[in-house]
């Protein structure tokens, strides 16, 4: 399996028994919710950075103690929220709002939750069963749809049942999406 395809869960394990990819895969694939987080909170560039360095040291230290290794991206969104807070604090109390700090959107860059809502559908991925989460893969991930011939013959599975097992994961992956992310979805 290759090391995007892995869980954030399966990803933690390798990356405390040393696996620099692991580390970096992680990185990779939750710099983008934090900088979300920050641009919600207003942050500049330089104060995002800084919250990004910050959450990033935090995990390093807490990841051998999180308990639920599969709500990281959860831990990882409170911990920017609650960083981002206090840098919002001390910047109003040093009333120096500058054009270096001040928000910087990016016409070409997706509305900041995008990154959120895309962490949020992976996380919810990543807890489906293997035949939910290849089928939906297998469904989802080309430009163009497979027609459910190539479909079943790939997962080897009646082309009958494509339809309503489709139906089945996507209710649990929405399912999922309430209840961990009520706030996006």
């Amino acid at each position: 399996m290759k090391i995007t395809d892995q869980s954030d869960a399966e990803l933690i394990e390798t990356a405390l028994e040393g696996s620099e990819p692991a580390w970096s895969e992680l990185v990779r694939r939750h710099a983008p919710l934090i900088w979300s987080v920050c641009r919600r909170c207003g942050l500049g560039q330089a104060d995002a950075e800084d919250v990004a360095q910050i959450v990033f040291s935090a995990m390093v230290r807490r990841l051998p103690h999180l308990k639920n290794r599969s709500a990281l991206s959860g831990w990882i969104v409170m911990s920017a929220k609650r960083e981002s807070w206090r840098v919002s604090a001390r910047n109003r109390h040093r009333n120096t709002q500058s054009l270096e700090t001040a928000p910087v959107f990016d016409a070409d860059e997706p509305d900041p939750e995008v990154h959120e809502r895309q962490q949020a559908i992976r996380d919810a991925l990543h807890k489906l069963d293997p035949t939910c989460r290849d089928l939906l893969n297998t469904l989802f991930a080309q430009a163009k749809a497979p027609a459910y011939d190539q479909v079943a013959t790939q997962l080897q599975i009646s082309p009958n049942s494509i339809g309503p097992t489709r139906r089945r994961c996507l209710d649990k992956v929405m399912k999922t999406l309430q209840e961990d992310h009520q706030d996006l979805f």
